[in-house]
């Protein structure tokens, strides 16, 4: 690339949606599709936890809702107010979860019935 030239990035989506240009312009930054990605792994991630606890189940069930509300914050402010409030209880239980696990492994008592197993 030549000294002083602009790099070509993401410059050719800009015509996709010449009807919607706010869009086009929202979709560059690359929130969207990255909230989307991130949402993506942690559903495959709650998958995973299907045979774990249901403190896991919880912060991943919670976080997956929040990286798909975040995709639409970059449209809607109801969406982002929503992701804040789902994320505080994403992160609320994540500090549950990681109390209870310490709790469990230090006194060897199970707290509720959030960190069994889930029955096959």
């Amino acid at each position: 690339m030549k000294h002083g030239t602009k790099p070509q990035t993401l410059s050719c989506l800009l015509p996709l949606h010449p009807q919607v240009p706010k869009v086009a312009a929202t979709a560059l930054t690359g929130d969207t599709l990255w909230c989307g990605l991130w949402g993506f792994l942690t559903l495959f991630f709650f998958v995973v936890t299907l045979r774990k606890n249901g403190c896991l189940q919880t912060v991943f069930a919670s976080l997956f809702i929040t990286f798909f509300l975040l995709c639409g914050a970059n449209y809607s402010a109801d969406c982002k107010k929503a992701a804040g409030y789902v994320g505080f209880f994403c992160g609320s239980s994540a500090i549950y979860a990681a109390i209870a696990m310490v709790y469990q492994v230090r006194v060897a008592h199970v707290v509720g019935s959030t960190l069994r197993p889930t029955p096959r």
